[in-house]
């Protein structure tokens, strides 16, 4: 009962922030087309050096899976069985490991050697 009331709680709000992001500051909709998709770049630019304030500095990550192979190696979710946040964490990142190599990690964990949000779960890292 209580997990259908969280639910049905987070579904109204997204919907209640969805309407409000649709409208613009008088309160009317906007009338202007929505921008034409960009394809995403071929190769992921370096970050600069010194990042200029009004830009953010991405973690590191991959472009695509199969240049992040071989995977490393995750911690079974059962050794967080007493949390079970973390567990379901641990099994997901088993799970789906090539959708997380194409992932940053903005814990900034690269500056330990990570590569991208599933190097956290080759440890007790991702357990947050």
């Amino acid at each position: 009962m209580r997990t259908r009331t969280i639910l049905l709680l987070s579904v109204a709000i997204l919907i209640l922030l969805a309407a409000y992001l649709s409208l613009d500051r008088n309160g009317t909709t906007p009338t202007s087309p929505p921008a034409a998709a960009v394809p995403a770049p071929e190769t992921i630019p370096a970050a600069p050096a010194h990042p200029s304030p009004m830009r953010e500095r991405v973690p590191p990550f991959y472009a695509d899976a199969e240049s992040a192979k071989p995977y490393p190696r995750i911690l079974p979710a059962e050794q967080f069985r007493n949390y079970p946040a973390a567990a379901r964490a641990y099994r997901v990142a088993a799970a789906m490991p090539e959708v997380l190599v194409q992932l940053p990690c903005y814990c900034w964990c690269d500056k330990f050697g990570h590569g991208s949000l599933l190097d956290c779960f080759a440890s007790s890292h991702g357990a947050g």
